[in-house]
């Protein structure tokens, strides 16, 4: 589950822009005070149709700062190792904290200035909002012989290599990443030299995303957003297929 703090005080409406985005299995808290109050009428009807859980906390402001101490104080007492948190700000200040509480082995704590920060990029193309194509395909015993021998189609299918509902499973053998390894095939296809540790979260992101958009978010959440947007980048095209060999 993802949990956005977010500092209402510092980004106003601008920071919540994308909440209409997320999913059933993300909370958003957000803090504001009598410095910052009002929701524009469009991201309250965005609000509404968020299927994430929302909630308020009124901060008391009496003194400088008070927001970002409480706010801080909370999250920290409340974060759990199974989740990722985000402190929506443009105040670097939090980032001492963020270092700090890496320090002490809270790797899954990051700061963003606003909601649609950990959102799809706005110039991926068309195909990644494609989770799988809806084709019918039926296939003999008497056309199998036919299509072991087509390496040239495997060659030339999309790079996407979305699976084909109905295809045998000899159609994948020609390029198997199972069987030469994952970094070894991204290599290959991406160009991408994996370390160990990308390479077992990229294995971990194919059997735990059920489409690209979570595929880009475990990157995201487990990488950093530079860092996670790079790799997504570089190995995107190859989700459906890596999730095809993988996942099954």
């Amino acid at each position: 589950m993802a949990v956005f703090y977010v500092d209402f005080e510092n980004v106003g409406n601008i920071g919540i822009e994308g909440i209409e985005k997320l999913s059933d299995d993300d909370k958003v808290i957000i803090f504001y005070s009598n410095r910052a109050e009002n929701l524009k009428v469009a991201n309250v009807e965005k609000i509404m149709n968020s299927e994430a859980s929302i909630s308020f906390r009124w901060v008391q402001n009496g003194y400088p700062n008070a927001l970002d101490f409480h706010l801080i104080t909370l999250m920290l007492c409340e974060m759990t190792e199974d989740n990722i948190y985000y402190i929506v700000s443009r105040d670097k200040g939090y980032d001492i904290c963020i270092a700090a509480a890496k320090t002490c082995g809270r790797s899954n704590l990051n700061r963003i200035e606003a909601i649609n920060d950990i959102n799809l990029p706005d110039f991926l193309d068309e195909f990644d909002i494609v989770d799988e194509w809806d084709m019918e395909l039926e296939f003999s015993d008497e056309n199998a012989g036919t299509i072991e021998d087509t390496s040239g189609f495997c060659e030339n299918m999309l790079s996407d290599r979305a699976p084909l509902r109905g295809l045998p499973d000899v159609f994948f053998e020609a390029h198997n990443p199972d069987k030469e390894g994952l970094a070894a095939y991204v290599l290959e296809h991406c160009e991408r030299q994996l370390s160990e540790t990308e390479e077992k979260l990229v294995m971990e992101a194919v059997r735990k995303s059920k489409n690209r958009n979570n595929f880009y978010r475990y990157f995201c959440d487990n990488m950093g957003l530079d860092k996670g947007r790079a790799l997504y980048l570089c190995i995107r095209n190859e989700f459906e297929y890596l999730r095809r060999v993988y996942a099954g």
